[in-house]
């Protein structure tokens, strides 16, 4: 519940073992929800579709965000 964005970012790193770039994003924005737990898709656009955030795989295990 209104979470910061970078607090957001960590949890999702550590619940689908990927690394995310957010060097590109405001990551002072705030968050309220949740994401689900098993399927990682699903879990990034939950969060950063609203954020108008867009997010790309530079490889399997790295996400890159950045603001639309």
């Amino acid at each position: 519940e209104n979470a910061p964005l970078s607090q957001v970012i960590r949890a999702l790193e550590k619940q689908f073992s990927v690394t995310i770039n957010s060097e590109n994003i405001d990551k002072n924005l705030r968050f309220s929800g949740s994401f689900t737990h098993s399927d990682l898709q699903k879990a990034l656009l939950t969060v950063f579709e609203p954020l108008e955030i867009k997010f790309t795989f530079s490889n399997e295990n790295t996400i890159v965000l950045v603001m639309k």
